[in-house]
């Protein structure tokens, strides 16, 4: 058990920077017992987006290790074995999660004393589920956030610690959003594990009358067919977004290999929504009531 200062964590994460923001923070306050990454044997590489999956786990493993912290790595089904081994390194207070791609088991969940905490890029009770910042930007939110809450046997549904509204600029890129969160949320989940340790966290539930769940973004691909019905700055806002990272375009039925937008222009025009052209700069894009042009990929 950890001493009355420094509690004794488990860390749960990959190599998003969310979990490596979240563990330099946890250094700070805690003695980490080790840090779990998932196995990536099976990979990620069925989706060639959201590339802090594709990078495996090498970046949060070099971090761990240069800290001293031994590494463990589970794969699917391999939860009961992995508690067999962090109950053979000691008492635990907590588990800490950020970025942890697979939901931890109950069996698990009742070896750390005081539980678990979930760091989640979203204002929960929205946008639950593996890729809120995709939906954020696909919703049209004009704010999003970080959100510290409870593990419990479901996903993302347990009860808020701590919760910080960040503005969502309009054509903000998905890296510029993504790493601005990373370091609120990692001072967020550090100042929650010192809480809870302390006895001073007071969890609220959450409101599932606003609650909203949505799938990975490349599980479930019908929301392409959104963009043909939408203007065109919504357009250019959510492919400066995540264009970068996501094949969001199809051309002639196939994936179109482009990178994000560039500019976006209303006018009138005789072609349908959804219809794309080769233009020097990349593609253009026509929308109901403009065109966005965007970049190929790099």
């Amino acid at each position: 058990m950890g001493d009355s200062d420094r509690p004794r964590v488990v860390f749960f994460g990959s190599s998003s920077p969310f979990s490596r923001a979240a563990v330099e923070s946890l250094c700070g306050i805690s003695e980490i017992a080790a840090v779990v990454v998932p196995s990536v044997r099976l990979g990620w590489r069925t989706w060639r987006g959201w590339r802090g999956f594709r990078k495996g786990n090498a970046a949060l493993v070099r971090l761990a290790r240069a800290r001293g912290i031994p590494v463990l790595e589970v794969a699917p089904g391999e939860q009961e074995g992995l508690a067999r081994r962090l109950r053979a390194r000691g008492d635990v207070d907590l588990f800490a999660v950020a970025a942890f791609p697979r939901r931890l088991t109950a069996r698990l969940l009742q070896i750390p004393r005081l539980g678990g905490l979930n760091l989640h890029p979203s204002l929960l009770p929205a946008h639950r589920g593996a890729t809120p910042l995709f939906w954020s930007y696909f919703g049209n939110d004009d704010e999003t956030g970080v959100t510290v809450h409870v593990v419990d046997a479901e996903l993302d549904t347990g009860g808020i610690v701590v919760q910080e509204r960040v503005p969502l600029p309009r054509g903000t890129p998905l890296a510029s959003l993504r790493a601005e969160l990373a370091a609120r949320g990692a001072a967020l989940l550090a100042q929650s594990v010192a809480a809870v340790h302390q006895g001073r966290a007071q969890p609220r539930p959450q409101d599932e009358g606003h609650a909203t769940s949505e799938p990975a973004a490349h599980l479930d691909t019908r929301w392409r067919q959104a963009l043909r019905d939408w203007p065109a700055e919504r357009l250019w806002h959510f492919l400066c977004g995540v264009g970068d990272e996501i094949g969001a375009l199809t051309r002639h039925g196939a994936p179109l290999a482009h990178g994000r937008a560039l500019a976006y222009s209303a006018g009138t025009h005789d072609r349908a929504p959804g219809e794309i052209d080769d233009v020097a700069s990349g593609w253009r894009v026509y929308c109901i009531d403009g065109h966005v042009d965007v970049a190929r990929r790099s």
